[in-house]
């Protein structure tokens, strides 16, 4: 007769009690199995961030911070996922209340190189 499989499934709880030293070893494994699998995931500082949007690197961690920005805590580390920030850039995009009106004249003038005087 075969044992009852006890494995906890997806949806079920568990509490578990990790020393730091062996929640960094779990995390450098995840790390080392997504990188075996050809997935490594593209995290970003928020200095790398600031500098991609051209804002202050305070307003990054600061809209982290409150949890307005996506982000990854890994340890002490804050990390962004290029995704999430093309997200959230998309979902605070501004289209003008007024749209300038659509004359065909203005439209070829713009395409046209600009005189030299």
């Amino acid at each position: 007769m075969s044992e009852p499989d006890n494995t906890p499934s997806h949806d079920s709880a568990l509490a578990v009690t990790l020393t730091v030293g062996e929640l960094r070893a779990l995390v450098r494994e995840e790390i080392q199995a997504v990188h075996q699998n050809g997935q490594t995931p593209e995290l970003l500082s928020a200095e790398t961030a600031s500098k991609r949007w051209d804002i202050p690197v305070s307003w990054i961690r600061d809209m982290a911070r409150r949890g307005e920005l996506p982000h990854v805590k890994l340890g002490h580390y804050t990390r962004f996922k290029p995704d999430d920030l093309a997200r959230f850039i998309q979902e605070r995009r501004k289209e003008p209340s007024h749209p300038l009106p659509r004359n065909p004249a203005l439209v070829k003038n713009l395409h046209r190189p600009l005189k030299k005087t």
